[in-house]
């Protein structure tokens, strides 16, 4: 099947515009949907992560106490 699949970019636009239904066209076209449909199913993941990890931040902090400073005699 490596051998039919096409070398450049047009080429496989070529192959995606027509309504061929030979295998490497399926299988280009199964590619090439599983391959966007895990890039937007991560990032609605990690938009969930995201808006779960602001959730959980404090809406407000206090300052840190300054440390104390030791001060040697002369």
């Amino acid at each position: 099947m490596a051998g039919k699949l096409p070398s450049s970019l047009d080429a496989t636009s070529l192959v995606l515009s027509t309504h061929d239904t030979s295998p490497v066209t399926l299988f280009i076209r199964q590619a090439l949907y599983d391959a966007t449909h895990n890039v937007f199913t991560a990032m609605i993941g990690i938009a969930v992560l995201s808006v779960i990890a602001l959730l959980l931040m404090p809406a407000r902090t206090e300052k840190a106490p300054e440390p104390a400073v030791a001060v040697e005699a002369a």
